[in-house]
C-alpha cells in the first residue's frame, strides 16, 4: 500500500499546471492544433468602429483639415475617422456630404456670402443677413433672389457632446 505525501502532491500538481501552461502557450503562439483559427491580426473594422458625423469627429479631438476636403469636383468630402483602436480600417472611409454645413453662395452681381445650414432642412441661412437660401445637394442654390451658384466650405462645428 502506497502513501501519499501531501508536499509531493503539490509540487507534482504545480509541475503539471505550468507545463500545461507551456504547452498551450506553444501552441497558441504557433497557431497549432486547436488554435489554427484564431485570428492573427486585428479584425477589419465596421461602420460602427468609425465615427459618422464630422461634428462628433471635431469634438472629439480631430481637426477639420485631417476630416473634410473640397474635392476637385466641387463635393465635399468626409474622411471618417476610427473610434476604436481594436480593428484595422480596409480602404478609404471617405464620404461625400451632400448637405455640406456652410457653403459659399455667389450672386449676380460677383459677389459672395457664406450660408450655414438650418437642421433638417436644406435651406442655408445667410450669415449676417435675414435672407435663407433654398439649396439642392453640393449646395447649388435653387434659382430664387439673385444667387446663381455655391460651393461647400470645408468647416464645421463640433456637435455638443454629454456624457
Amino acid at each position: 500500500m502506497a502513501t501519499w505525501d501531501f508536499a509531493s502532491f503539490i509540487i507534482g500538481g504545480l509541475t503539471f499546471t505550468i507545463l500545461l501552461i507551456v504547452i498551450l502557450w506553444i501552441l497558441y503562439s504557433t497557431h497549432t492544433f486547436i488554435f489554427a483559427y484564431c485570428a492573427t491580426e486585428p479584425p477589419v473594422c465596421g461602420s460602427s468602429d468609425f465615427i459618422s458625423n464630422p461634428g462628433d469627429a471635431i469634438a472629439n479631438g480631430y481637426h477639420t483639415d485631417d476630416l473634410l476636403a473640397v474635392n476637385s469636383d466641387g463635393e465635399l468630402i468626409y474622411r471618417r475617422p476610427v473610434k476604436t483602436s481594436g480593428c484595422t480600417p480596409m480602404g478609404a472611409q471617405d464620404i461625400q456630404v451632400y448637405y455640406p454645413q456652410y457653403c459659399s453662395f455667389e450672386r449676380s452681381n460677383g459677389s459672395h456670402v457664406e450660408g450655414r445650414l438650418i437642421p433638417n432642412t436644406t435651406k442655408y441661412s445667410v450669415i449676417g443677413q435675414l435672407d435663407n437660401i433654398l439649396a439642392q445637394r453640393n449646395c447649388i442654390p435653387i434659382p430664387q433672389a439673385g444667387y446663381i451658384n455655391g460651393r461647400p466650405i470645408a468647416k464645421w462645428d463640433p456637435a455638443n457632446i454629454t456624457n
